[in-house]
């Protein structure tokens, strides 16, 4: 099930880069950083997994649903351009105010 869920949603987007005329582009040099990008997002979701057997899954949400704001203030520091703008920082407290709003 795990497989046809993702392949599903993979021809659901192909489908829809095909309605509005989007190729389906690997350009040359990028094939690596892809599949770098695809086994660190494999990697993430095994200790996620694994850190289910280890604590509480409260806890284990909060570590989930926080990464993109330890992301994002990695990327202030550490990525040339990728500076916290004040517009950067609204969409953030945003959601942040919506994840703890929901929870």
């Amino acid at each position: 099930m795990f497989r046809d869920r993702h392949l599903g949603a993979a021809l659901c987007l192909l489908a829809r880069m095909r309605f509005r005329g989007v190729a389906v582009v690997v350009l040359p040099g990028s094939a690596r950083a892809g599949l770098l990008l695809g086994v660190l997002f494999a990697v993430e979701f095994t200790l996620l997994f694994n850190a289910l057997d280890l604590t509480t899954v409260t806890r284990t949400a909060v570590i989930f649903h926080t990464m993109p704001v330890w992301l994002t203030l990695a990327a202030h520091f550490l990525l040339p351009g990728e500076g916290l703008t004040r517009m950067k920082l609204v969409g953030l407290a945003l959601a942040i105010g919506a994840w703890s709003w929901r929870c």
